[in-house]
């Protein structure tokens, strides 16, 4: 059951937001990761211009050792909250007197989601850069609020209106021109080998050794056979 209204989660995301935000204008990474929860295994970060999957907050401040040099400004441009309230019916294993047990207690978070626009340094000057992100905020009893999931993406470019004035048209007629062009570059493809197969024979035979085929021997006459006398019988 929610222990706060809709307008007191606005609030506190904004006011949250702008402590981070504020954080960030300081140009120290250690007070910007400072913000995020460093209690083990609840940490899940994902930032906008990094590959990792940051768990544990030395990653968070070693991001933030280059990001703030960038003098970024955040500025939500759309937002929603939810929030999260187990009402203390979560249980926790945590035992008295050194043994195990289940100890009820409450949890309290909220979901911060939307778009922002950074103003960022960068080689070119000073340049807005379009994002989306989430956060979920988490209390933890006197440390107050620490974020324990962020999110950020660059926002991908719009689709361009002539490719979506129809559902069918567009898309049939890029199919068609990809596989045209595969066709083309097939047929290309083949016509170049068989020119190169060519080329190749030609070159072959201008070169080879010519070969001189002794021609058959002509075939041995007939014996000839002696002819054999007759011998009269002497009487």
């Amino acid at each position: 059951m929610p222990i706060f209204s809709t307008n007191d989660v606005k609030k506190l995301g904004k006011d949250n937001f702008k402590l981070w935000n504020d954080a960030l204008a300081t140009k120290d990474p250690k007070k910007v990761a400072a913000m995020y929860s460093d209690k083990e295994g609840e940490l899940s970060f994902l930032p906008t211009v990094s590959p990792e999957h940051i768990k544990k907050i030395p990653g968070a401040e070693d991001y933030f050792k280059d990001f703030v040099q960038r003098n970024p400004a955040g500025t939500i441009t759309d937002e929603v909250f939810q929030m999260f309230d187990s009402g203390g019916t979560t249980l926790t294993a945590l035992g008295g007197a050194g043994q195990p047990g289940a100890v009820p207690t409450r949890v309290q978070a909220y979901l911060h989601t939307g778009l922002y626009t950074f103003m960022l340094d960068g080689p070119g000057g000073r340049a807005p850069v379009s994002a989306r992100f989430s956060y979920m905020w988490k209390k933890y009893g006197k440390d107050g609020w620490k974020i324990t999931h962020h999110h950020s993406s660059v926002t991908p470019s719009s689709t361009p209106a002539a490719a979506t004035s129809t559902s069918i048209g567009p898309t049939y007629e890029m199919q068609k021109y990809t596989s045209d062009l595969a066709i083309a570059a097939v047929a290309m493809a083949a016509l170049a080998a068989v020119a190169a197969l060519a080329a190749a024979a030609k070159a072959f035979s201008s070169k080879a050794p010519s070969i001189t085929t002794a021609p058959a021997p002509a075939p041995a006459p007939p014996p000839l056979t002696a002819p054999v006398p007759v011998c009269s019988k002497l009487n």
